[in-house]
């Protein structure tokens, strides 16, 4: 948990205007288990910065579902040595309490490696992320202690929309087999004109890169052993409920099955205690239905 201590500017420590002792010392109770980073291949071989969240009673022996997080998104990092908050809690709880391995990879297009690593999804935004996702997951499927069978992968807003791409382009219906989209952009003709036309240009000049970009377009690869939730507030002003439900209506047209939350009167954040409470136990549920299973019912790895 972080820390906020006061110094003079000669360095001198006056006082400590945060210290979070209390939530240290739960913490330490709990015995969560911490994260190890690592990196994983990308689609093009590019290394890709990782860190993988492992049970306390971790056995290399077993076999275990892995759950991916993913935001993804343009200048946006997910994998560093800071504090998580209560999402990385529910990440560190699931791995404990569903006995299931986390893991989370920046792509190509995320921040902290350059502008040339940044500038790579210019014009075809979730393309060669996606394909990142897949690769790694592919390449995570090849240990010894992975169930491939049982691969998902979650994420919110940017990261809802790679989850969508990551299960539906190129190889992802053979990669994943669950998947948790929260808030989603499917179509960036449906987003916000100052951040989308910064990325993808007017969609009068990158038609193709609008149409390979977007989820609703690979609507009828979902196959039947692949389990989807959608979660999305009405009131959402950030990404607008309509591309949940254009989403929606493109799955129901190609006869697909899923599962969708709406949350009434609320924004993008799905803020408030009993909302959040709501989503993480829906979520943690269908994770545990869905993609965690108990090791000692798996065969332990040869």
């Amino acid at each position: 948990p972080p820390r906020g201590p006061l110094h003079k500017t000669d360095g001198t420590a006056v006082t400590t205007l945060q210290a979070n002792n209390e939530l240290a010392q739960r913490l330490d109770r709990l015995d969560v288990p911490s994260a190890t980073f690592t990196s994983l291949p990308g689609a093009d071989g590019t290394r890709l910065n990782s860190y993988i969240l492992k049970p306390t009673d971790f056995d290399p022996s077993k076999k275990y579902p892995v759950l991916m997080y993913v935001y993804g998104g343009p200048g946006v990092q997910t994998v560093t040595d800071r504090w998580g908050g209560t999402r990385h809690l529910w990440h560190q709880y699931l791995a404990k309490e569903h006995d299931l391995v986390v893991v989370s990879v920046d792509n190509r297009g995320t921040g902290g490696r350059g502008k040339a690593f940044q500038d790579v999804p210019y014009q075809r935004l979730g393309q060669p992320e996606s394909a990142d996702q897949i690769a790694a997951a592919q390449a995570l499927a090849d240990s010894s202690w992975v169930n491939e069978d049982r691969v998902g992968i979650w994420g919110w807003s940017y990261g809802g929309y790679m989850t969508l791409l990551s299960m539906l382009r190129g190889e992802g219906p053979s990669t994943f087999t669950a998947g948790l989209s929260v808030a989603p952009v499917t179509d960036w003709k449906l987003y916000d004109t100052i951040y989308t036309e910064r990325y993808m240009a007017p969609p009068q000049a990158n038609e193709d890169g609008y149409t390979r970009g977007a989820p609703q377009t690979y609507a009828d690869r979902l196959r039947a052993g692949q389990d989807l939730i959608i979660a999305h507030g009405n009131y959402d002003d950030n990404v607008h409920p309509q591309n949940a439900v254009q989403m929606m209506q493109k799955l129901q047209q190609e006869g697909k099955q899923f599962q969708f939350m709406l949350y009434p009167q609320k924004a993008h954040g799905l803020a408030g205690p009993k909302t959040r409470l709501h989503l993480f136990r829906m979520l943690t549920t269908f994770v545990g239905e869905h993609l965690a299973v108990p090791t000692r019912d798996v065969e332990k790895a040869e």
